[in-house]
């Protein structure tokens, strides 16, 4: 989902060279969930649980559950679906 919100702030030219987590997630939640309203609000928690179930899986011993790793996957396709979409659309219209 990382690369993805990359991809949907700079189609709004706001890509940067480098992100931490941290700020991607802010700039994509008030950009283009809060201010511009381009994707739902519950993608503000997709970002935000799939970078955590992605820190306990890589760094802590227990890992995570099944549940928790397919609440991800799905969560992530339909992040990466909309992404998809919209970027489609902005590349349309620019070209």
């Amino acid at each position: 989902m990382f690369q993805a919100a990359q991809a949907a702030l700079r189609v709004v030219h706001l890509g940067r060279t480098e992100w931490t987590h941290t700020a991607l997630q802010a700039v994509f939640v008030t950009e283009l969930i809060r201010r511009r309203k381009i994707y739902p609000g519950a993608f503000a928690e997709y970002l935000s649980s799939g970078l955590h179930a992605r820190q306990l899986a890589d760094y802590h011993s227990d890992g995570v559950s099944r549940r928790v790793a397919q609440r991800a996957v799905r969560r992530a396709a339909a992040f990466l679906s909309a992404v998809e979409k919209e970027v489609g659309r902005a590349n349309q219209s620019a070209g």
